[in-house]
């Protein structure tokens, strides 16, 4: 009998759980993260640049992926539809709280992918005191944990003196210097979250 209850409130436990992760003040609803999915948030088309197709493809995975988790899987049991919990990598159904932090983990990577396809750079000129030479300096950002941008990239295009042209830096210096930090930046990205 003991066991019995005890099962019986562990699934009334887990159920409440559910509940409450589908509460809207905690989880967005479903139109919300919709919009959020579909709207990228670009300035530019970047969708016939081939040099970011990749980019585009890891962007739809991991929206599918996010349409997935979220929506969850049904199965039918007996002629009852029954909602199927995600499961983590060792096979136990993850808790309403752990899904909602894998599910916000998924959208700060969408948002990091999203700022791979479009991504600020700045060009800077930056001081080397030791020696006291000028050198013109390729940046752009990442997001941490919380979203917020944050100073990660950095192409050095060399010494000042030997890159100004008539005062201005050469449009094909700082687009190879974008290039590189591409190329950083998706190192970096499949580093971070293990991709081959």
């Amino acid at each position: 009998m003991v066991i019995s209850t005890t099962l019986l409130t562990a699934g009334l436990v887990k159920k409440g759980l559910l509940l409450l992760l589908l509460n809207p003040n905690l989880v967005p609803e479903r139109k919300k993260y919709e919009d959020w999915l579909d709207n990228d948030g670009f300035k530019l088309d970047h969708s016939k640049d081939s040099t970011r197709s990749h980019l585009f493809k890891e962007l739809d995975r991991l929206k599918n992926k996010y349409r997935i988790d979220w929506d969850g899987e049904w199965t039918y049991e007996n002629g009852i539809s029954k909602m199927v919990l995600p499961k983590s990598e060792d096979g136990r159904e993850l808790s309403p709280g752990e899904i909602k932090m894998a599910l916000e983990s998924l959208e700060l990577q969408i948002e990091k992918v999203r700022l791979m396809i479009e991504h600020e750079y700045s060009v800077i000129r930056n001081h080397h005191k030791p020696t006291g030479v000028y050198y013109i300096v390729v940046r752009s950002y990442w997001l941490n944990r919380n979203g917020n941008k944050f100073k990660k990239f950095n192409k050095n295009i060399g010494a000042e003196e030997k890159v100004l042209v008539n005062g201005e830096v050469p449009k094909f210096k700082i687009d190879e210097a974008k290039q590189e930090i591409d190329s950083m930046m998706w190192n970096h990205y499949k580093d971070e979250y293990g991709i081959k």
